[in-house]
């Protein structure tokens, strides 16, 4: 019941108060494919001159196409292939907008969903939860000591450091430390945090970093999954990463208007 309470309270927090900043994505060269059989790759990989193919889940794949040919394109020369479920542009999102004034933006935000109604029954206990983002400050004192080995995406390593801000700020939101005289308060005093940095230094992240991020978060311990995102495009590869964590108990909650 604990555990309920406060997902629904991060909920209600992250989706009212950070609204997503829908952009027009950038063009991107390369594609997200799903095929029936892996046997399947190396075909489409010839038909699209693919130079890099890399996994990001089950039949799913990156496929990185020549220079200068759109991926509109080359989805539409292998929508009828054989083998093939989808292919979709790696669309690019965005990280929402978080308030200039972030420590009167929390005060308000608080008391209109009823977190101190809620911090009456419990202030959370050691839950773990991933924040997809721009990376976070494992030093910040208002989260120092309760943020857990992470993973980056974009390279591959485990770099989780933040180098824009916004990914530290959500996490604040969620986990800052109360009752302890100092800025903030976050949702869940005990809560852990998970940093999977999955956006670039100017806020933007590929689908393909986004689907990598949700993958590796549900399969290393994450019970929730934070995605303070906004993009213009729906994906089909995008689903089935948020189903995948779904399938396996994690609760992934995204930024919405």
């Amino acid at each position: 019941m604990r555990i309920h309470l406060i997902c629904l309270y991060l909920i209600a927090l992250l989706t009212g108060v950070i609204p997503p900043t829908p952009v027009q994505a950038a063009d991107t060269t390369d594609l997200i494919v799903k095929v029936t059989d892996a046997r399947y790759t190396s075909t489409v990989g010839r038909m699209l001159g693919a130079y890099q193919i890399r996994k990001l889940g089950e039949q799913t794949y990156l496929m990185r196409l020549p220079d200068g040919m759109p991926a509109t394109f080359a989805e539409r020369r292998i929508r009828n292939a054989e083998g093939v479920i989808y292919a979709v542009p790696d669309y690019e999102r965005t990280v929402s907008r978080t308030p200039n004034d972030v420590l009167l933006a929390q005060q308000w935000s608080l008391g209109t969903i009823g977190v101190y109604d809620a911090w009456e029954i419990t202030t959370g206990s050691p839950l773990p939860i991933a924040v997809i983002d721009t990376g976070v400050d494992a030093g910040h004192p208002e989260l120092f000591g309760r943020v857990l080995g992470g993973f980056n995406a974009i390279t591959g390593s485990t770099d989780a450091s933040d180098d824009n801000g916004h990914g530290t700020a959500v996490a604040g939101l969620i986990a800052a430390a109360g009752d302890n005289g100092e800025g903030i308060a976050g949702l869940c005093w005990s809560c852990l945090i998970i940093p999977v940095k999955a956006c670039l230094s100017n806020g933007r992240c590929r689908d393909s970093s986004v689907i990598s991020a949700i993958r590796w978060a549900t399969d290393n311990g994450a019970r929730i999954i934070n995605l303070s995102l906004g993009g213009s495009f729906d994906s089909p590869a995008l689903r089935d990463a948020v189903r995948y964590a779904s399938e396996r108990g994690v609760l992934v909650v995204a930024a919405s208007g």
